[in-house]
């Protein structure tokens, strides 16, 4: 029993994990394009310089 627990518990919290990981973690282009702007504006990122 402990062992079959001791498998199956992990195996449930890493699919939840990569379920909610699936579902809220989406990055798409307008949302790519906003990262990229504020990074420029605060200087952590240089652009034309062989990126």
């Amino acid at each position: 029993m402990m062992k079959m627990a001791m498998m199956i518990f992990p195996l449930l919290c890493i699919l939840a994990g990569f379920l909610l990981y699936l579902k809220k973690y989406k990055i798409d282009s307008s949302l790519y394009a906003r990262i990229l702007k504020e990074l420029r504006e605060r200087g952590d990122i240089r652009t034309g310089e062989g990126e």
